[in-house]
Formats: structure tokens, sequence, C-alpha cells
């Protein structure tokens, strides 16, 4: 079955082809075309027998209702899709408008809570500074004044003997105090301490130091041991000052009628001293910042005690040299306990801090 086609001419550049089929019916086939040359499909329509000028005008006319049809409806869905593309910019930069203004939020608080921080750390420091000139003055006085003693009176031997004692304890108390303030530093400044480790016996050094305090905040202390002796490699000095760290601390915010307890008690691989007092307990709130330098806990800084608020802060830095660990326990039910755990050989935590602080300076 052949088939012949004929073209109609129409308006433009639209041109109508018409193809006879096999049983004499007719296709006629129509670009959908606007005016400026767009292409938007085909229109087939099935006749009967031959168009004349007027059939051919009306295809003509409803291709192009068709095609300004499909065209704005082109329109619209463009339109919508550029809308749809608008919100979700409009979206985005209003979430990066919105995480930028929370992240400058974040940031403000920061900076605030550290301008705060340095406030409360400068009034801190100001009122140690205060304390410390209180504190070096008073033994200061105490040895210029037995001095002029002797002066006036160097012929009497045995009273210039007890007045140089006098002065030496006086010059040993401002000693002690510098020396903790250096130490202070070298820990706030993230350097080890250096200790001499040798082999010593933590009882010993407990009942000397004990014994030292006892003569000067009274006869209150317990010591209990399981071990005749205790023997580890460790700083007697370095744990001297632990101990009379924690057991004036005990004295100074305990109970004034209730004994004090140390207690020592030595595994394989470890050591344990312990100080426990009775009253008050520590609240949670400050048992967080309790060995941080200048740090002193409401209670204490509203009481009538005076402190530097370095003690625990030193006790912490001495107990990590020996590369050992302190913990506190308080309520009110039990008290108050600080619990110092140390390896029984600390030789090896002085050897690396050593090598790490020569590794610096280097």
């Amino acid at each position: 079955s052949e088939s012949k086609a004929t073209e109609a001419p129409l308006r433009g550049e639209k041109r109508l082809k018409q193809t006879k089929g096999q049983d004499g019916d007719k296709f006629l086939v129509l670009p959908i075309v606007l005016d400026h040359g767009s292409v938007l499909g085909v229109l087939q329509i099935e006749a009967f027998g031959l168009l004349d000028e007027k059939d051919l005008a009306f295809v003509d006319a409803l291709t192009n209702l068709i095609a300004v049809a499909l065209d704005r409806h082109y329109l619209v869905t463009d339109e919508q899709i550029l809308q749809k593309a608008e919100t979700k910019s409009r979206l985005r930069d209003l979430r990066e408008s919105q995480a930028e203004t929370m992240a400058g939020s974040v940031t403000l608080m920061k900076s605030q809570k550290r301008i705060e921080a340095l406030e409360e750390e400068q009034a801190m420091r100001e009122k140690f500074v205060s304390t410390l000139t209180h504190d070096l003055r008073t033994p200061l006085t105490a040895a210029r004044m037995n001095a002029e003693l002797i002066y006036r009176r160097p012929r009497n031997a045995e009273n210039c003997q007890l007045l140089a004692g006098k002065i030496v304890n006086n010059i040993d108390r401002m000693d002690k105090m510098i020396e903790d303030l250096l130490d202070a530093n070298r820990i706030r400044a993230g350097e080890p301490l250096h200790l001499d480790v040798n082999i010593c016996d933590l009882r010993v050094t407990t009942t000397d130091t004990v014994e030292m305090l006892r003569t000067i905040l009274g006869d209150r202390f317990v010591i209990e041991a399981e071990q005749q002796q205790v023997w580890g490699y460790w700083s007697h000095d370095g744990l001297r000052r632990v101990i009379e760290n924690l057991v004036s601390n005990a004295v100074k915010y305990g109970s004034s009628n209730r004994p004090i307890t140390i207690q020592l008690k030595q595994s394989k691989q470890s050591v344990r001293l312990s100080v426990h007092n009775e009253g008050n307990p520590i609240p949670p709130k400050d048992q967080a910042s309790l060995f941080q330098q200048f740090r002193r806990t409401d209670e204490a800084q509203s009481g009538k005690k005076k402190g530097w608020g370095l003690g625990l802060a030193l006790v912490h830095g001495v107990v990590e040299a020996h590369g050992g660990k302190i913990l506190i326990e308080s309520d009110s039910s039990h008290g108050t306990t600080f619990t110092v755990e140390l390896p029984n050989d600390s030789r090896p935590f002085q050897t690396a801090s050593v090598e790490s602080a020569n590794a610096q300076a280097s």
C-alpha cells in the first residue's frame, strides 16, 4: 500500500503535510510553532477528505492556540521552578545567617565568660598579693624585733641564743612561703616539679611531720598504719609538704574538737596516704576547682581563716610529680577525706620529667 503526501502552505514558515493512507483516509501533520520559532510539538489530525482553505486556516489557528497555551504552561512552570529555587536560596541564606548569628552569640558568650574569668582571677591575684604581703611581714617583723633585742643586749649569751633561734624560725617560715610561691608558678606554667627522689620510709616522714605540727596545732592527730615500715622511692621533702598542707587544711576547716586521722596502707604496687577530718562537707561544685591556684571555697572565703589558695594546688603538683593521683570524698555523714595514691617507685616519673624539661630547654 503506497501513500502520497502533499504539503499545503500556511502562515509564515509553517507547512501542513497531508498524507493519504491505504483506505483513503487522510492524516494531517502540523508543527506547533510559536512566532519566534520555538517548536513545542507536532499536531496530527485524521480527516475524511481533503481540507479546503478554511479548514486549513482553522487547523492553523488551532495549532497557534495550542502553542500559546503550551508556552504559557511552560512559562508558569518555569516561574514556579524559579520561585522554588529562590525560596530555597532564601531559606539557605536565612539558615546561614542564623548559623552565623548563633556562632557570633556563642563567641560573644565565650568572650564574656573569658573576661569574667580574667576579672575573677585578677581579683584573686590582688587578694593573694595582699595576703602574701601580710603573711611575709609577720615573720619579718618578728625577726627584726628579735635582732634588735640581741643588738641591745649582746652580752647575754643565753638570751641571744634564744632570740637567734626565733630569728632562724621566722626566716624559715618566709623561705617556705617563697618556695611555695615559686613552685606554684612552675605548676601554673606547666613545668614539672624537680624532686629529690630517694629511698625513704613514709611512716617515718609522716610521724616526724605530725610531731612537728603537734607543737603548733595541738595534740589531736591519730596515725594509723598497717605496716611498721612503709618503704619506697619518694621525695621526703615533697611528701612532708603534702602532709603539712593536708593536715593544716583539715585543722583549718574541720571540726575543732574532733581528731584528725592520717592513714597509711601499702600494697605491692602502690601506697595510699589519707587525711580525714570531721565537720562541714565541701560542696560538690567546689570540689572540681579545689586544686586550682588561688581558688578557695565560698565558705573559706567568707570565714575568718586566711589562706593563699595555693596549698592544695601544691599538693596536687607534688603528687603528680611522683606519678600519683589525689582524690577527695566529702559528705555530711562521713566528713572529708583526701587520699593520695603513689607508686612505690617514683623514680621513672622524675626521670621522664627531667628529660622532658631538658628537651624543651634545648
